[in-house]
């Protein structure tokens, strides 16, 4: 966990204490399910990219994404 050791390139100038510390971060949720990960990384700020290889799995996390006015994307 130190900032100057062999992990240093992991330690990004996000403030965990913000209530959107993933601000403009685009990531990727691979195996994304019905979107239990996505969605909050989605309300952390992040953009988010979810893809699963079960159909409904993709169209219960898209029908989620829609009634918690969230925007991310399921592939």
């Amino acid at each position: 966990w130190h900032p100057e050791g062999p992990f240093k390139p992991l330690h990004f100038s996000k403030d965990p204490s913000s209530a959107r510390p993933f601000e403009g971060l685009r990531l990727i949720d691979v195996g994304c399910g019905g979107g239990l990960l996505s969605e909050p990384l989605a309300r952390m700020g992040a953009t988010v990219t979810g893809i699963d290889a079960v159909e409904k799995n993709v169209k219960i996390a898209r029908l989620h994404a829609v009634r918690s006015s969230l925007t991310y994307v399921y592939l």
